[in-house]
């Protein structure tokens, strides 16, 4: 792996020999943690900042608790996005892989890498997305688990893959599908005479959403959460 002092460098208007003092001085920090080595080995996936501000260094991937109100797109003339959620300098290309409706909230991935993207999002790569549905009134979980684990016709040429019902609690229905259909989650359930009153993902693969993270905030997903995202058990 790279030199951190060279990576910074390479992100910055400054030279290697200014880059190793800059760290030296405690003002880079990898992943959230301080580092004063400059020949610290830094991946470079890893997310960097400089006093603070962030690094453009490679694919970024971060992993954002969306907040209801918010919309998934880079731009909309309607309300505010997700992408505005993120700090300026950290937004360039960024762009969401895949979508929560507007009064939906939880696990957002956003992104610049458009083939991991599509990979990510494409349905014969069947990466499982779970969710936590609040619903009018409690279900009948062994109704809903046998509707959910055969294909589902929700119309307009949507037919749905077995899903899995984890869990019920009172209102509350834990569910993994396999694809992101419009409105899936929601169509569902109606189709089981349920509605959906409150939707939240609370994982994309097998990578779970950071329970640290408040409404709106977002961190970098580590290198060694990425094979959990794209991991299909």
């Amino acid at each position: 792996m790279p030199r951190l002092e060279k990576l910074v460098a390479a992100a910055s208007p400054h030279s290697r020999r200014a880059a190793a003092g800059l760290i030296k001085s405690g003002r880079v920090a990898v992943d959230g943690k301080t580092v004063t080595a400059p020949d610290y080995p830094c991946a470079q996936t890893a997310f960097i900042t400089l006093d603070g501000a962030p690094l453009l260094l490679g694919p970024r991937y971060i992993m954002l608790n969306k907040p209801k109100g918010t919309i998934c797109a880079t731009k909309d003339d309607n309300g505010k996005t997700v992408l505005e959620l993120i700090a300026e300098p950290l937004r360039k290309n960024l762009f969401p892989a895949g979508r929560l409706d507007k009064d939906s909230e939880g696990f957002v991935l956003l992104t610049d890498d458009g083939p991991f993207a599509h990979r990510l999002l494409s349905p014969r790569s069947r990466i499982p997305k779970t969710y936590l549905a609040t619903l009018d009134r409690p279900p009948d979980k062994d109704i809903l688990a046998e509707l959910f684990c055969s294909p589902i016709d929700l119309g307009g040429g949507d037919i749905t893959s077995p899903a899995l019902l984890e869990n019920v609690d009172g209102v509350t229905a834990r569910l993994t599908i396999y694809e992101g259909m419009f409105h899936q989650v929601k169509r569902m359930f109606l189709k089981a005479g349920y509605k959906v009153e409150g939707l939240r993902r609370i994982r994309i693969g097998a990578l779970e959403l950071d329970p640290g993270l408040g409404p709106g905030e977002y961190r970098p997903i580590l290198p060694g959460e990425m094979p959990l995202l794209i991991r299909q058990d």
